[in-house]
């Protein structure tokens, strides 16, 4: 094949990159050249289409002038591994149903490639013979059908993705019985009804079943998912209350049911997932208080609880095991209260979003310990009190605009956080000079309007402001 280049005259094609062949009978059984910058088309007389005794190939991400995809690829029988990923455009070859030895076949498309299959012809090209398959990834490939009950019969499958595949209607009520079925993907398709039920003894531990058109409850048996890790249900129109059963599956890591219109409260019991990292349910409806049981999820890293009807005051027992804490989001919702001094335990936090609550009382104090935190969003809410002394040297936006808050700005509070870029003061009851050192800073963004500000203002030394609005008098 003219793609190889044979150096110091070695002819033997089993010496080449990304060759292996069977050491008894020297026939080539296996090519990888994926990402190997070969370029121009693929003909149906290339010699590849002559390796017989091929079991594995794998052309990925490779550039064939986003050429057809060669149906003599279905010469190549004893295929066990195909993979074309961002390889081909165009319609998928019927001729590839005759590789029924394949147990990994992977034809996604990203970028300029774009693969297709008759509508309703999905079950007849890809899986009627393909018993076998054990792993299938077809993201970005238009389908436009709805996933085939035949896919039910492929008990042989651990991972099937089909991302971006424009599939439409009903999940078959079989799909969730495959008794081997460790990863399911179905990303960003326009899925519809009722999820069907899970196998009693299911061994998914990846379920993403983002960005659909579903409909009703996640049903009870997601508590059968006892290997599940991954969990992702975000912007899908699920609805009611999330499963009790769901929070009982202590090996989730990542929890993602945001965007949806779950409502209830959030249940005691999570604070059984001890091995949960992230956690967003936001923009849904729960209420009620926050569970102090979040305390114990001791290796979470993000948790985004923005855009719900929560009341009442954070916990203080909710923080002081949150060692492991970088993102924190509680906005838009009705907690009130004081903001708890305990945050000075959530030591490697990055971003705190408290906004659009009913939290009153001072600024802690305490925030200025947080040493990584690079975003306090404290804005529309009842804050009262003067500034705090000093801010983490490492903060790089300060939003408190809609509060109550009042005196003047301390010069020692501003003059040492030299990362800031952001600063919004507006609409509060700040008075007295602005300090000279905050027109040293490389803010982009500053807005001090709607306060009782004196003095003059020198904003020649901010070069990078994009935007200043002041408007009252200073």
């Amino acid at each position: 094949m003219k793609y190889w280049n044979i150096e110091g005259g070695i002819s033997d094609c089993c010496l080449w990159d990304g060759v292996s062949c069977d050491t008894a009978s020297g026939y080539v059984i296996a090519i990888d050249l994926s990402s190997s910058w070969l370029y121009g088309p693929l003909t149906s007389n290339s010699s590849l289409f002559r390796l017989s005794h091929l079991q594995k190939l794998n052309l990925a991400f490779n550039d064939f002038d986003t050429c057809t995809m060669p149906s003599e690829f279905g010469k190549l029988s004893r295929l066990t591994y195909l993979n074309l990923s961002s390889v081909f455009s165009g319609r998928i070859p019927y001729e590839i149903s005759r590789l029924t030895n394949l147990m990994v076949l992977d034809l996604s498309a990203v970028a300029d490639y774009y693969l297709y299959v008759r509508e309703g012809q999905l079950g007849r090209v890809i899986t009627q013979n393909m018993t076998n398959l054990r792993e299938l990834y077809l993201d970005g490939t238009t389908i436009s059908s709805p996933v085939p009950e035949i896919f039910g019969n492929l008990s042989s499958l651990t991972h099937l993705s089909l991302r971006r595949c424009c599939l439409s209607g009903e999940l078959p009520k079989n799909i969730f019985q495959l008794p081997n079925l460790q990863y399911i993907d179905l990303y960003n398709n326009y899925l519809s009804g009722y999820l069907p039920e899970f196998n009693v003894s299911s061994r998914i531990n990846y379920l993403s079943l983002a960005e659909n058109t579903f409909h009703g409850k996640l049903p009870d048996s997601i508590g059968n998912l006892k290997a599940l890790n991954f969990l992702d249900v975000r912007q899908s129109s699920f609805s009611g209350i999330v499963p009790h059963s769901l929070w009982n599956l202590s090996q989730l890591s990542k929890v993602d049911l945001s965007d949806n219109h779950f409502n209830g409260q959030l249940q005691y019991t999570i604070g059984n997932l001890a091995k949960l990292t992230v956690i967003c349910p936001s923009f849904n409806n729960f209420s009620g208080g926050l569970p102090s049981s979040l305390g114990k999820l001791t290796q979470l890293k993000q948790l985004n609880l923005g855009y719900n009807n929560l009341s009442g005051q954070v916990p203080t027992s909710l923080l002081g095991n949150l060692t492991q804490l970088q993102f924190l989001v509680l906005d838009n919702n009705s907690l009130s209260g004081q903001i708890p001094s305990s945050f000075e335990n959530l030591t490697q936090l990055v971003y705190l979003s408290l906004r659009h609550n009913r939290f009153s009382g001072p600024i802690p104090s305490s925030l200025g310990k947080l040493t990584q935190l690079k975003s306090l969003l404290l804005s529309s809410n009842l804050m009262d009190g003067e500034l705090p002394i000093s801010f983490p040297r490492s903060i790089e936006d300060i939003e408190l605009q809609h509060n109550r808050l009042t005196g003047s700005i301390p010069s020692t509070s501003i003059a040492n956080v030299t990362l800031l870029y952001h600063l919004d003061l507006s609409s509060n009851s700040f008075t007295g000079v602005i300090p000279s050192s905050l027109f040293e800073l490389r803010l982009s963004y500053l807005r001090l309007d709607y306060n009782q500000f004196t003095g003059s203002l020198n904003i020649s030394k901010l070069y990078n402001l994009d935007f200043f609005l002041q408007l009252e008098t200073i």
